[in-house]
């Protein structure tokens, strides 16, 4: 069995999300690692949750930055604000689309810890 993808951490006191999404090379990957965020985040209370998904070293097709959109936008109601780190150039054009799709604001940051404390500020 793979190890979890999703986790809690806290920072200054306030729990996050973490998407260890980090490495993933194919849409099976991606839809498996996918899943379980929607396991996790789909069991918290509506606007709740503040999720840290890091995308370091990971390969995106388009089938994956279509299967990113559709959870995004399952996730939806139950996300309070939303951190990536990780990205590539190329990588956060292609993410402009499930931050636009999600509608909702998803914030792109170059380490964790601006991440993690931009997300503690919307909390």
């Amino acid at each position: 069995m793979a190890a979890s993808r999703v986790s809690r951490i806290e920072h200054e006191g306030v729990s996050i999300l973490y998407q260890d999404f980090r490495g993933l090379q194919g849409v099976d990957d991606a839809r498996a690692a996918f899943e379980e965020s929607r396991r996790a985040v789909q069991s918290a209370l509506p606007q709740s949750v503040l999720i840290l998904t890091d995308f370091t070293g990971s390969r995106f097709n388009v089938q994956m930055v279509e299967a990113a959109k559709h959870l995004a936008a399952q996730n939806k109601p139950f996300v309070k604000a939303s951190a990536l780190v990780g990205l590539s150039g190329l990588q956060t054009v292609l993410f402009t689309g499930v931050n636009q799709q999600a509608e909702r604001e998803i914030q792109w940051f170059t380490d964790q810890e601006s991440a993690r404390t931009w997300l503690v500020s919307q909390g």
